[in-house]
């Protein structure tokens, strides 16, 4: 199949970070213990789990073997929350601060969590579930724990940068309210 050109566009990726063992492993076909590669149909959609964070780090076309994102990536998600009291708001991203983050595959698809958020004191935690389908990821995300005392305040998600894909290309994305 195309799994191999997927690795080999990730492996030449992480060179150019200078991540050079994980370029290696990728590059050997093997997947570094702290990322996640799923498939839906021919889109490959890749996690990288950080210290304190998640990040999405490929979206691939593996028919066309040609990554979707852009080079600078941005968070999966950006989540403004508001301390009622004091009116202080805070930013939470998806791929840093967090004290807490897993994954895991349930039905036809996976489940990523993000819970206690370093700049709030207690609870928050954040959930995505992305079903995954033929050539399609839908997303559902979820923010609960929040402390009484907090609220949501604006949620960008999902945050996707897409590369240039050259003239005649057209990218189509849902606009909300």
């Amino acid at each position: 199949g195309n799994l191999p050109a997927w690795h080999f566009a990730l492996a030449e990726k992480l060179e150019g970070q200078g991540r050079f063992k994980e370029a290696l492993q990728f590059a050997k076909g093997k997947v570094p213990a702290n990322w996640l590669l799923e498939t839906a149909g021919d889109l490959g959609i890749a996690f990288e789990r950080t210290l304190d964070g998640i990040r999405l780090q490929s979206l691939f076309d593996r028919k066309a073997n040609r990554e979707l994102l852009a080079e600078q990536t941005l968070p999966l998600f950006t989540l403004i929350l508001r301390h009622l009291p004091t009116k202080r708001k805070v930013q939470l991203h998806a791929d840093r601060s967090w004290q807490k983050v897993e994954w895991q595959h349930i039905g036809d698809g996976i489940l990523l969590r993000w819970q206690q958020p370093k700049e709030v004191a207690k609870g928050v935690e954040v959930t995505l579930r992305a079903a995954l389908g033929e050539n399609a990821i839908r997303w559902e995300m979820s923010v609960t724990q929040l402390p009484p005392d907090w609220s949501v305040m604006r949620v960008a998600f999902p945050q996707l940068s897409v590369a240039d894909l050259g003239e005649n290309a057209e990218v189509f994305f849902p606009r909300g309210p």
